[in-house]
């Protein structure tokens, strides 16, 4: 992992967990590595911190920030960190590792997965800097999926995009999966609230936030919902004055607690792809959701069944107003709980990534 898993704020944080959870629960061993450039970061009890030493820090601190300009994931390319993340494997000596995201990769002297959550090289640009950094990331891509022992995707159209990157690749469909909900959403008689979660160091979400707030300013009250609550990683970072209506809940440590007064949650993505277990997780609250297509890209929902989706503003007001009747917002909830736990579980998660991990091993090139 590019990061500690221990923050359940992001999309490939809550999988981590979910995860991990539920292959020790089948009896499996599991480690989360990850680079970590702040010792003051504590580990989870699943989490082995490998350790970019402070002087190292400081003798590639001014370039890595030029760098980063034109290249986040520049970092990951270093060869210090790789040697240090292989030596950390070498020594647990895993039967399979698991590299989430193309960005991390490097070589394993065992069978190596690669989880694709996003082909980034197609939400880069493609002129100047920015298309140098597109084919920068490109070459990284195409050397993790062809080099994989397996490829695994969140849906049909992320192994559609990964095929198109890398054609002689076979992605494996393993569906996103959250734990089932202690609770179910509570329907009030009104939407008194409407939401948004997201990890704010994430650029899409940003400019999904900037959106939503011209929103709210121009139209939100006028619908007659008093408050629009914002949570998740970075977002204080992300706002600073916002009206009295606008409720900031910034890294929070945990996302489903913060939003249980919601009524309805709103995911107006615009731009990138990401891990949506935001939407998978309200499917299994049984809150409902309006969104963009793109926010559930990949999630097989019906639009007026599991979710109310649009297209503007105009629509966001309209979809809104049908939720307006608490029969119908009961209605989506039992739809969406009906769906989750059908195809979206931590259970079928797992068991899927077990069958991958399984099968790899099996062609010879592991225990």
């Amino acid at each position: 992992m590019p990061h500690s898993s221990a923050h359940r704020d992001s999309g490939d944080r809550v999988r981590t967990e979910t995860l991990v959870n539920v292959l020790r629960s089948g009896g499996h061993e599991v480690a989360v590595f990850y680079p970590r450039f702040n010792s003051s970061e504590q580990p989870a009890s699943y989490e082995v911190a490998v350790d970019i030493p402070r002087h190292s820090l400081t003798a590639w601190r001014v370039h890595m920030r030029l760098v980063s300009l034109f290249d986040r994931f520049a970092i990951f390319e270093m060869a210090g960190v790789k040697q240090l993340l292989r030596s950390a494997v070498e020594h647990y000596d895993p039967d399979v590792v698991d590299i989430q995201h193309t960005h991390l990769w490097f070589d394993c002297r065992v069978p190596v997965v690669v989880t694709a959550h996003n082909i980034e090289s197609m939400f880069s640009g493609r002129r100047g800097w920015a298309g140098w950094r597109a084919h920068r990331v490109r070459e990284r891509e195409v050397e993790a999926l062809s080099r994989a022992a397996a490829t695994v995707v969140f849906s049909s159209i992320d192994g559609q995009r990964a095929r198109s990157l890398c054609s002689d690749v076979d992605p494996v469909v393993v569906v996103l999966g959250t734990g089932e909900s202690a609770s179910p959403h509570r329907i009030r008689n009104s939407i008194d609230a409407v939401g948004f979660i997201g990890s704010f160091d994430y650029l899409p979400n940003r400019q999904a936030l900037s959106w939503l707030l011209a929103w709210w300013s121009s139209r939100g009250v006028s619908n007659g919902i008093e408050s629009l609550i914002l949570v998740g990683r970075s977002l204080s970072r992300a706002v600073s004055r916002v009206p009295a209506s606008v409720i900031t809940r910034s890294d929070v440590p945990d996302v489903v607690r913060s939003s249980e007064d919601f009524d309805v949650l709103i995911v107006p993505l615009w731009s990138g792809g990401g891990v949506r277990v935001k939407i998978i997780e309200a499917l299994g609250r049984g809150l409902p959701v309006v969104c963009t297509p793109l926010a559930c890209e990949g999630i097989e929902v019906s639009d007026g069944r599991e979710v109310l989706l649009f297209d503007s503003a105009d629509e966001l007001d309209a979809v809104l107003g049908k939720l307006s009747s608490s029969n119908e917002r009961a209605r989506m909830s039992t739809a969406q709980r009906e769906t989750w736990k059908a195809k979206y579980s931590a259970d079928a998660m797992a068991g899927q990534l077990v069958d991958v991990y399984l099968s790899v091993c099996s062609a010879g090139t592991g225990n």
